[in-house]
């Protein structure tokens, strides 16, 4: 190995002109500042060890057998902050099992704030350990084998007097396809309840309204509630208030509510774009009569209308922000109107007008992926003629990315995204850890999608790159697959260029033995010979053309990078000298 040829790759990877990615290289020279990063704690990092492991470390199998699980004798009680850090990271990991869970009994530890994310797997059965708890707050978001009756039934009559939050999103609340919320009503104490994603519908929201006396904090979005005249009843005491997505028959008598929410400091009326709840000039009107009103949610310090027709005059806006003092965000994303160009307004707002707001919009709506695929092709505009470091964007962008790895159009304005933020001497200025993420997940999108050119050369854009190729931590076996089959698959000049320059370069690190594997793919071996012979016979026909003999300049880089991959893919390995 080494014995290898290792090339640079700086020629490959330049853009051709016209395409959207190519920009000048001298500009990329411009330096940006890199914003400090907190630390994890120490607790959190030996959470995030344990639950790595799954808790291995503290519990195993029970002499007993039978697939169940205990905590062992050494370890000491765990209190609730300490157990409900363990058990909400598992389950957040997607490790939480029903063996696990079953772990977490009272003699051994107590849990007060359950956060069920991530684990749609969980039986009823498993569930049951629940009952022998005092909770206080419990999220089971989009459990599959239960629903509401059933859970409810999982809980102990201490946990029913005194919980104060209850989230169900995406859980069913069906029972014998009947909704069954009156069920609910044996939690006298509930202040915040989440029944967003569920089979909702005005009867229950009637019965939630009746029941639930000191409910502050309602979501029901993208739920079949149409009508919300129900929530005048609490309109003394509802404080926070998300309707994403809901769907009002009478968009008049949907704002006639609002308008009564005197005390709401929260208020989502955030839509999808292919819906137009305020469409109608009335409503429009009526829209214009509350937001000049001074009387129209005082209170509020959090407004979203992102996704919604409004039609509001950008002065009338500033006017309404001006009046209250107390508002302190503006989900403003996906709107006709625009505040760019408009004096700054003050409170923080989730846009696609500045790189702020965009950064707004992956965290706050990181969920919602038809959010996240305009967010992402926004971002690549704002980016598209920007040369300097955005580290702060670029990891905004990660853990979307990363919960959306299977959608393709959305991996196809990431990858984009991605070389824009990473582009020519960009990739130098970030930390390890940031190069590190940003080769995964273009591995991760190349093995997701290999038959998507588009995505693939985006990917590969950014892949050819002399810091990420040399500097970064990455499975290079892996990725050697992977451009290995690209260079069979697609036939895209610029392309070929970025694939073999990304093969000699790679397998000039990865051994012996790991190429061997690769030694039975005559069809590899097949098109890298067969490129040499290409560029081979174009290139006497140019030199043949030129005035003065031959100088580095005029070496074509495909061959240059074709026959160096050869080199490297054969050296020490009889399979591929074979081939």
């Amino acid at each position: 190995m080494s014995h290898r040829h290792q090339p640079s790759v700086a020629a490959a990877a330049a853009a051709p002109q016209g395409s959207a990615a190519s920009a000048s290289a001298a500009a990329a020279a411009a330096a940006a500042s890199q914003s400090p990063s907190i630390p994890p704690s120490l607790e959190d990092l030996c959470v995030r060890l344990l639950t790595s492991r799954g808790l291995r470390d503290l519990a195993g199998p029970t002499a007993a057998g039978c697939g169940r699980i205990s905590f062992y004798p050494r370890v000491p009680y765990l209190c609730p902050a300490v157990a409900d850090k363990l058990l909400n990271s598992l389950a957040a990991g997607g490790k939480l099992t029903d063996p696990l869970l079953g772990a977490f009994t009272p003699d051994r530890c107590g849990l007060q704030c359950v956060q069920l994310e991530n684990a749609e797997d969980l039986s009823l059965e498993s569930l049951k350990v629940l009952k022998r708890h005092r909770l206080l707050r419990l999220t089971c978001v989009r459990l599959e084998q239960v629903n509401l009756y059933s859970l409810v039934s999982c809980l102990s009559d201490a946990s029913k007097q005194q919980m104060v939050s209850f989230n169900l999103a995406g859980t069913s609340i069906l029972c014998d396809k009947l909704p069954v919320i009156v069920c609910l009503s044996v939690f006298r104490s509930l202040a915040s309840l989440n029944l967003a994603n569920t089979e909702l519908d005005c009867k229950c929201l009637e019965v939630i309204c009746n029941d639930l006396r000191h409910l502050v904090h309602l979501d029901i979005s993208k739920t079949d509630v149409v009508d919300i005249w129900p929530l005048r009843r609490m309109r003394h005491r509802l404080k926070y208030l998300h309707l994403y997505g809901v769907k009002p028959k009478q968009a008049s008598r949907f704002l006639t509510v609002l308008s009564e929410l005197e005390n709401l400091v929260l208020l989502d009326i955030s839509d999808d774009t292919s819906l137009a709840r305020f469409g109608k000039p009335q409503v429009q009107q009526q829209v214009r009569e509350l937001f000049s009103s001074p009387n129209f949610l005082p209170r509020l310090e959090h407004l979203d209308v992102s996704g919604n027709k409004l039609k509001l005059d950008v002065g009338l806006l500033r006017q309404f922000v001006l009046a209250r003092p107390s508002l302190k965000f503006l989900g403003f994303a996906m709107v006709d109107e625009q505040l760019s160009g408009e004096p700054e307004l003050p409170v923080e707002i989730a846009g696609f007008d500045t790189e702020d707001q965009l950064i707004r919009c992956l965290h706050r709506y990181r969920d919602r992926e038809n959010y996240m695929q305009q967010t992402l092709c926004a971002v690549f505009l704002h980016t598209n003629h920007m040369f300097n470091l955005r580290e702060r964007l670029l990891r905004a962008t990660f853990p979307v990315l990363r919960k959306y790895s299977h959608r393709m159009q959305l991996q196809l304005a990431g990858t984009a995204v991605l070389y824009n933020l990473t582009r020519y001497q960009l990739s130098f200025k970030l930390c390890p850890a940031v190069r590190n993420t940003v080769v995964d997940l273009v591995l991760n999108a190349m093995g997701n999608f290999p038959k998507q050119q588009q995505l693939q050369k985006n990917a590969l854009l950014t892949l050819c790159n002399d810091c990420f190729l040399h500097q970064a931590e990455f499975d290079r076996l892996w990725c050697l697959s992977l451009v290995c089959d690209g260079l069979v698959q697609f036939s895209d000049q610029h392309m070929v260029r970025m694939l073999v320059a990304i093969v000699s370069i790679v397998s000039a690190k990865v051994s012996s033995r790991d190429l061997a594997l690769l030694g039975s793919q005559e069809r590899l071996f097949a098109r890298l010979v067969a490129l040499v012979q290409d560029r081979r016979r174009l290139l006497r026909s140019q030199l043949a053309d030129l005035p003065k003999p031959p100088g580095p300049s005029d070496l074509d880089p495909t061959l240059k990078f074709a026959l160096s991959a050869l080199w490297n893919l054969t050296d020490e390995c009889e399979p591929s000298c074979r081939l």
